[in-house]
């Protein structure tokens, strides 16, 4: 009987020790976004010609010429 016992106590420590390796190996795998220039360069040029504006109405606008123009290039 003791033996089962150390036999299920042995595989459960093994799957603990898996387990363990498996969130290691995850948290060193961390998702990094990757760069978009394109994206980069639209909300720069928003930045510098949308932000300016005097009220949130030419801005809304502004914005949404730059979002048209955007989607066609």
């Amino acid at each position: 009987m003791d033996k089962h016992r150390e036999e299920e106590q042995t595989q459960q420590q093994q799957q603990k020790e898996v387990g363990k390796a498996d969130a290691s190996s995850n948290e060193q795998q961390a998702f990094v976004v990757p760069v978009d220039p394109t994206l980069l360069q639209y909300i720069d040029e928003c930045i510098h010609n949308i932000r300016p504006l005097p009220t949130t109405q030419e801005q809304a606008a502004a914005l949404a010429r730059s979002f048209n123009g955007f989607l066609i290039s």
